[in-house]
C-alpha cells in the first residue's frame, strides 16, 4: 500500500483539463474532482500549447479558486523540444505535482528530477504515466525512484500499442495493469486506472471503476465531468467497508489484550496485515468527509 503520507487525501477520480480549453479550466473550479490535471500533452493541438502555458500558469496563480483539489500539470516529454518549453513555462508555477507522459526507463524520471532540482524546486512530485510496452515492462524501476510519488496507466496507450481490439473487456491489458499495481505497490507509491472514453456509457464506467478497485488501484483518471460521481463513489470505501474496518480494528485489539496474533472474525481469519488495511480505509473514510466538508 503507499506510504501512509500519501494517503491525507483522497485521489478517487483525476480529471484531465486541456489547458487550452478556458471554459473547462473555468468549470473545474466547481467540479467534485479530487485531482485536475491541466493537460499540455495529448489533449492540446500543436498550436495551442503557449496559449495553453498561459491559461495554466495563470490558473496556478490563483489556484485558492480551485479550493482543495489537488492541481497537477501534464507536460510533453522531456526528449521533447515541447516538452522542455512545457518545464521552462511551468516548472515554477506553484503546481502539486509534475505528470511525465510514456515513462519509460528511470533515468527520464532522474532528468525530470534533475531539472526541478537545478530551479530549486526539489520537492514537487512526479507521476508517471505508464503507456507503453516498454513502459509497463520498466515500470518498477520507475517506481523506485524517490521522486516519483505516483504510477498512473495509459490504457488506451496501451491498447493500440499492443494491437488490443477496442471492447470493455479488459482481460487483454490485466498483465500490464497488474504490472503496473504491483510496481507501485513494492515501492509504496500510488497506483492509478486508466481512462474510460466512451462517454455516454456510465454502466461500463461503473464496471470498469469497480474492477479497478478489486484490482487495487487508488482512483481512476476521467475525462469528462459527467464520470466524477461515478469513480469519487466506487473509489470511497463504502458503509459496509467502514464498518467492517472498524470491527476489524477492534476484534484485534481485544485479541492482543490476550495475548495473541490472530483471531476470527465472521468466519474470516485477521492478523495485523488485515488491521492494517483497516486503518487505512478509516484514513481514506476521514479524508474523505474533511474533503466533503470544504465543498
Amino acid at each position: 500500500m503507499p506510504h501512509s503520507s500519501l494517503l491525507s487525501r483522497p485521489r478517487r477520480s483525476l480529471l484531465f483539463v486541456p489547458g487550452s480549453h478556458a471554459r473547462a479550466m473555468e468549470k473545474a473550479k466547481k467540479l467534485a474532482a479530487d485531482v485536475i490535471i491541466f493537460d499540455l500533452e495529448d489533449g492540446v493541438a500543436p498550436g495551442t500549447k503557449e496559449e495553453a502555458r498561459g491559461r495554466i500558469r495563470d490558473a496556478l496563480a490563483n489556484r485558492r479558486s480551485y479550493g482543495h483539489r489537488e492541481l497537477l500539470v501534464r507536460i510533453n516529454p522531456l526528449a521533447t523540444t515541447v516538452g522542455l518549453e512545457d518545464f521552462s513555462a511551468l516548472a515554477g508555477a506553484g503546481m502539486d505535482g509534475l505528470m511525465l507522459p510514456k515513462m519509460e526507463a528511470a533515468r527520464e524520471v532522474d532528468h525530470a528530477a534533475s531539472l526541478l532540482a537545478a530551479h530549486g524546486l526539489g520537492r514537487v512530485p512526479l507521476w508517471a504515466n505508464i503507456e507503453t510496452p516498454l513502459g509497463v515492462l520498466q515500470s518498477a524501476k520507475i517506481a523506485a525512484h524517490p521522486a516519483c510519488v505516483a504510477l498512473v496507466a495509459g490504457t488506451n496507450d496501451l491498447r493500440a500499442a499492443l494491437k488490443i481490439s477496442h471492447s470493455n473487456d479488459r482481460f487483454p491489458l490485466l498483465y500490464a495493469l497488474q504490472t503496473i499495481l504491483c510496481a507501485a505497490r513494492a515501492y509504496g507509491k500510488l497506483a492509478f486506472d486508466g481512462t474510460f472514453i466512451q462517454f455516454g456509457d456510465m454502466h461500463g464506467l461503473e464496471a470498469e471503476c469497480q474492477e479497478g478497485k478489486r484490482l487495487g488501484f487508488d482512483g481512476k483518471t476521467l475525462v469528462h465531468p459527467e464520470q466524477i460521481a461515478i469513480a469519487n463513489e466506487v473509489f470511497s470505501p463504502n458503509e459496509e467497508e467502514t464498518a467492517n474496518a472498524r470491527a476489524v480494528i477492534l476484534r484485534y485489539e481485544n485479541t492482543l489484550a490476550r495475548g495473541q496474533a490472530v483471531d476470527i472474525l465472521d468466519d474470516r481469519m485477521i492478523e495485523e496485515l488485515h488491521v492494517r488495511r483497516a486503518h487505512e480505509t478509516l484514513a481514506l473514510h476521514r479524508a474523505i468527509e474533511k474533503v466533503s466538508g470544504l465543498r
